[in-house]
C-alpha cells in the first residue's frame, strides 16, 4: 500500500501544468504551476475555471530563441510611425499584453499520385468567328509536400501563421514540460479531423495548379482528375510564437511574432478619425507650401 502511495505521489510531482479554460472566448490553455499571476493568452480575460490537466506528451516543439522583451521591440517598431493607427494599438496597455505561447499546429507529410487531365484551347485574336480548336493534355504525376503546417487554433488562421512560417524543423524535439515556465500552451480545437480536410484540399488544389501551369496553352481546363492524397506522416508541433490581440470596434487583430526566428506579422485597421485628421494636415501642408511658392515665384 505504501509503495503504490509512493507511485501516486512521484507522478503527481511530475505534472508540471496547470489547464484552465477561458469563459470568454473559449480558450484552453496551460500553464506552469510556478505561475501565479496568469490570464487568458488570447482575450486577457481572467474568468477562467480549471480542468483536467491536459495532456501535452505526444507533441513535438521549437525552442524560443527571441526573448518577449525582443517581440515588444519588434511590434513597437511595426506600429510606432503609423499616423492613422488607432491609438489602442500604440498604448502600454496592449503592448504589456503579449504573450509568450505555444501555438498548437499539426505538421505532415503528404504524397500526391495519379493522372490529371486538361482541355487546353490558344483563341485567335480579333477573330472571332473562328472556331478554336481544343487540345487534351494528360498527366501522371507523382510529388511529395513535406512540413505542410496547418494550425489547430481557430482564434489564428493558417494564413497568418504561413506568413511567420519561417521554422527550422530540423530542430523539432519531444516536448517537455518541465521546461516551462513563463510561457502558455494553448489546446487544439475539436474540429482535428475537419481542419485536416482543410489541409488536403488545400494542397489538392495547389497541386492541380502545379500540373496546369505546364499545360501549353492559352486557355486550360480542368477535365478529370484521378490525383490521390497520401498523409505519409502527422506531428503534433507546439510552434514558439509571441502573440498580442487588438480588440477595437468588435473586432480582432492579430499581432504574431515568430519566437524561433523573429519573423513577425501585423494585421491592422485605420481610424476613420486618424485618418480624416492626417488627411487635413496634410492638406494643410502643402496648402501652405503652394502659398509660398506662389510669394517666392
Amino acid at each position: 500500500m505504501d509503495e503504490e502511495n509512493t507511485n501516486l505521489d512521484k507522478e503527481q510531482e511530475e505534472k508540471y501544468l496547470v489547464s484552465y479554460h477561458c469563459n470568454v472566448c473559449e480558450t484552453n490553455f496551460s500553464v506552469s504551476k510556478s505561475m501565479s499571476i496568469f490570464s487568458c493568452p488570447y482575450c486577457q480575460s481572467k474568468n477562467v475555471g480549471k480542468l483536467d490537466d491536459l495532456d501535452c506528451s505526444d507533441f513535438y516543439s521549437l525552442p524560443f530563441v527571441d526573448t518577449l522583451a525582443d517581440a515588444k521591440k519588434k511590434y513597437q517598431s511595426m506600429v510606432r510611425f503609423n499616423p492613422i493607427l488607432p491609438s489602442i494599438f500604440r498604448s502600454k496597455k496592449t503592448i504589456h499584453s503579449m504573450k509568450k505561447v505555444y501555438l498548437p499546429c499539426m505538421l505532415y507529410d503528404i504524397k500526391v499520385d495519379g493522372k490529371i487531365s486538361f482541355l487546353g484551347a490558344d483563341p485567335i485574336k480579333n477573330v472571332k468567328a473562328v472556331p478554336t480548336q481544343i487540345f487534351e493534355s494528360g498527366f501522371h504525376t507523382s510529388f511529395q509536400y513535406d512540413n505542410v503546417l496547418a494550425c489547430e487554433y481557430a482564434q489564428v488562421t493558417d494564413s497568418m501563421l504561413t506568413s511567420i512560417n519561417d521554422f527550422n524543423y530540423s530542430v523539432l524535439s519531444p516536448f517537455q514540460e518541465k521546461k516551462l515556465k513563463d510561457t502558455y500552451i494553448i489546446h487544439m480545437n475539436d474540429k482535428v479531423e475537419e481542419e485536416k480536410q482543410n489541409i488536403l484540399e488545400r494542397v489538392m488544389k495547389h497541386s492541380v495548379n502545379i500540373v496546369r501551369e505546364n499545360v501549353n496553352h492559352a486557355k486550360k481546363k480542368l477535365k478529370d482528375n484521378q490525383l490521390k492524397l497520401d498523409i505519409q506522416s502527422a506531428k503534433k508541433v507546439l510552434m514558439p510564437v509571441y502573440l498580442l490581440r487588438v480588440h477595437y470596434q468588435n473586432n480582432d487583430y492579430l499581432f504574431l511574432m515568430n519566437g524561433h526566428t523573429g519573423k513577425a506579422n501585423i494585421d491592422l485597421v485605420s481610424s476613420k478619425k486618424s485618418i480624416l485628421l492626417f488627411s487635413i494636415i496634410v492638406f494643410i501642408i502643402l496648402f501652405v507650401l503652394l502659398v509660398l511658392l506662389t510669394f517666392l515665384f
